[in-house]
């Protein structure tokens, strides 16, 4: 064979040892290299051109996909030209990636990232390749195997034992016809309308690549062939050029059951056909309608779940702004937290819009009456017309429950004997209390006084004019007169537990000992004191102690000092001032409230709808007692006959899991709203919800990472899962559109500055 004599610096200076130094032997060596290269060339046949078909004239699928131009750079992205917009995209691929992948634990993230296109290519690997593949495989691990037990690698070996039993696993299956191979390549490209903004959501879709053990490689030197690749065409095999001539991106071998694991099945195109724009699919960037009373429903009631700073109440309060705004809803709620300490939740937003914000709180000259009754309408459906009725007996078991709250409130549960006789001596104390005010059942005119003069704001008015209704201290003074007269040994603990309990709430009584006479304060200033203090009075001859009894829970006792017209579209029953166990009484109280006057007064009539949200935040405290359970489940069926949505918020959908009455609140709720949940919480998910395990999964992925203060990220706030009853299912992250949304929906002082210096931004926020 003869010698290469290609020359070069190294090889001409050895060249001069060997005789060939001389100007006609370099030349004639020079000559015979340049002769021979060309001849080889001959030889090679001509790659063919690859085509840019972004440049040229060829152009397909509709102007590849509808840009009036795209300019491909050297600068690792894309510039597309639509219209008078820019549009930048970047593509990458999957290079390495965990052994064992599963869509929920590792792709998700990575398919659901906010204006990101996911291509998924699969290419079947035949019978006889895979087992050829498989068997080159086992004998290469077997071999690495020995030399791992040679060296005394244990921690290698075990692991190189556990993928040739995976490996010998795929091959048997193979073998058998049970499964099949496959090559996978993933191909992202990420959107953006500035470079800037791309190279953002590139660096936070590495991150999150990371995270999951996913390495991935930019597309830097073909990005228009990825594109295309990524495109409708979707031809991954054609496009490569240079180190990626064949295909551009790296393929993955992948069995059937693996594979299937893959794809994402946690999107759907939710939207209501009518409704509020509540935010934008994570998915798809497009915008989700949403309307409680949509058609397609049966029943209103929503139930929302999600732990705190997860963004619940800023998403509830522009969704319920909107759609009073809109769609001329009415809103009623009790406002159980303070963000400020001043005042609750929901009062900037009712304040804006108008509403009645009714606080309650010690030292206020507000009251709450939880004797509060009104008359309803009932709409027959044969006759064609409303008639009015009074459920006195309704409105009797609810002021028990809510009394035997405040007796038992904070206190052991009596004994189950005992707990019969408080029921049966606080319920019939209450029925005789309006007996005794001449209201009877199912007679609405016995609300009221008819022929007689009354003053009201400072004016004479005669005609029908409500009654006074009972009151706490009627109620107590009651308890008190059936103690003395009581010869029931058994009923003795019921009744000491029963005024012991409602004492703190009445607001001032003074009474005599024995006979329980009732004075005024001026009389009692008035009376004498014996040698011990205690005041003394002269009843029937005899003396008697008598005693001034004052509450420090006093805020329910008399009769209630606000009132709600049809005209009021708002009512915010503020009790975030009050301690934290006191909340509990005052929540079922505020309810009551708002079933009078805002429930009730909502006609059954269809053809009279009037939209209305009642909403019952931290809804999973009063859970612990049967009477608040009992009281919510009454207002539930009261609730369904009117057309009204019941919307209850907890921090976990398992705070539903407890008792048979909230499982069926949440059950029958015709939406499901879940922001973040905790993952140990997936069991009852499951069984509540239609979602899917991967489904579920991305619900515990919501918000990102708890921090220390135990929020979710701030970036990250306001994304939820919406569950239609319909079993449709999308996930959402809310938007504010406006700075008056952020101003009345956001609690946080420091955010709300930041939101009104920035421009106004028309359109979804990005």
């Amino acid at each position: 064979m003869k010698r290469d004599k290609s020359i070069s610096k190294k090889s001409h200076k050895t060249a001069g040892l060997f005789g060939f130094n001389d100007k006609k032997n370099m030349r004639k060596a020079r000559h015979d290299k340049l002769k021979k290269d060309k001849d080889v060339k001959k030889l090679i046949p001509e790659e063919p051109e690859v085509p840019d078909l972004f440049n040229s004239d060829r152009k397909t699928v509709k102007s590849l996909c509808a840009a009036d131009g795209i300019n491909p750079n050297q600068e690792g992205y894309l510039k597309f030209r639509d219209g008078e917009n820019d549009i930048y995209v970047c593509s990458m691929y999957v290079n390495e990636m965990p052994r064992r992948s599963g869509f929920a634990e590792t792709f998700q993230p990575l398919f659901d990232f906010p204006n990101t296109t996911a291509n998924v290519s699969i290419e079947p690997i035949t019978a006889r390749e895979a087992t050829q593949m498989l068997d080159k495989r086992i004998m290469k691990l077997d071999s690495e195997r020995y030399a791992a037990e040679k060296e005394g690698d244990r921690n290698r070996y075990r692991k190189i034992t556990d993928k040739m039993s995976e490996t010998e696993g795929w091959a048997k299956s193979v073998e058998a016809g049970e499964n099949v191979l496959f090559r996978v390549a993933f191909l992202f490209s990420i959107w953006a309308k500035s470079v800037d903004e791309l190279n953002d959501a590139c660096a936070g879709f590495h991150d999150i690549a990371l995270e999951k053990n996913i390495e991935l490689v930019s597309t830097y030197e073909v990005h228009p062939e990825a594109y295309l690749s990524a495109a409708p065409l979707n031809n991954m095999m054609k496009w490569g050029v240079g180190p990626f001539r064949g295909r551009i991106v790296k393929y993955h071998v992948m069995d059937r059951y693996s594979l299937s694991t893959i794809f994402n099945h946690t999107q759907s195109n939710f939207s209501h056909r009518h409704g509020i724009i509540a935010g934008h699919n994570m998915a798809t960037g497009h915008p989700i309608r949403i309307d409680p009373y949509d058609m397609s429903h049966d029943g209103y009631n929503i139930a929302i779940a999600g732990i705190t700073g997860a963004g619940k109440s800023a998403a509830i309060k522009m969704w319920v702004s909107r759609l009073v705004d809109v769609y001329d809803y009415k809103f009623g709620a009790v406002d159980f937290d303070s963000p400020d300490g001043l005042e609750g939740e929901y009062v900037p937003m009712v304040s804006a819009y108008g509403g009645v914000v009714y606080q309650i709180k010690h030292n206020s000259a507000n009251i709450l009456n939880p004797f509060e009754l009104e008359e309803e309408t009932i709409f027959n459906k044969k006759t064609g017309s409303e008639e009015r009725k009074l459920f006195l007996a309704n409105k009797i078991s609810d002021v028990t429950n809510i009394i035997l709250m405040m007796i038992k409130s904070g206190k052991e549960n009596a004994d189950f004997d005992t707990d019969v006789f408080l029921n049966e001596i606080i319920g019939g104390s209450i029925n005789e209390l309006y007996e005794e005010k001449d209201i009877r059942e199912d007679e609405p005119d016995s609300l009221y006084l008819t022929g007689e003069q009354s003053i009201i704001a400072g004016h004479i008015t005669s005609g029908k004019i409500k009654k006074m209704m009972p009151t706490l201290s009627d109620l107590y003074v009651k308890l008190l007169r059936k103690q003395i007269s009581n010869n029931d040994k058994f009923h003795e603990k019921a009744f000491a537990i029963a005024i012991s309990g409602l004492e703190p709430y009445i607001n001032e009584i003074i009474h005599s000992e024995k006979t329980i006479t009732l004075f005024d304060r001026m009389q009692y200033e008035e009376l004498p004191v014996d040698q011990y203090g205690i005041k003394t009075a002269q009843i029937d001859g005899k003396e008697e102690h008598v005693f001034l009894k004052r509450g420090v829970k006093s805020y329910f006792d008399g009769q209630s000092t606000v009132r709600v017209t049809e005209d009021t579209k708002m009512v915010d029953i503020d009790i975030s001032s009050l301690p934290e166990d006191e909340k509990n009484v005052a929540q079922q109280v505020g309810t009551s409230y708002l079933n009078e006057y805002l429930i009730k007064k909502n006609s059954s009539n269809p053809k009279k709808l009037q939209k209305l949200i009642i909403l019952i935040d931290e809804f999973h405290r009063t859970f612990p007692y049967a009477t608040a359970r009992n009281l919510v489940a009454s207002l539930y069926r009261q609730a369904r006959k009117r057309y009204v949505s019941m919307v209850t918020i907890t921090q976990a959908l398992t705070d539903y899991s407890q008792y048979e009455e909230t499982k069926a609140i949440v059950k029958n709720s015709a939406m499901k709203i879940l922001f973040k949940q905790d993952i140990m919480d997936s069991d009852f998910i499951r069984k509540v919800t239609p979602l899917t395990e991967t489904q579920i999964m991305q619900v515990t992925q919501l918000g990102g990472t708890v921090g220390i203060d135990g929020e979710v990220e701030e970036k990250r706030k306001g994304e939820c899962c919406i569950i239609d009853n319909s079993d449709t299912v999308a996930f959402l992250k809310v938007d504010y559109l406006t700075r008056t949304e952020a101003k009345i929906c956001e609690t946080d002082a420091a955010k709300i500055a930041k939101m009104m210096a920035v421009p106004v931004r028309r359109g979804l926020a990005g």
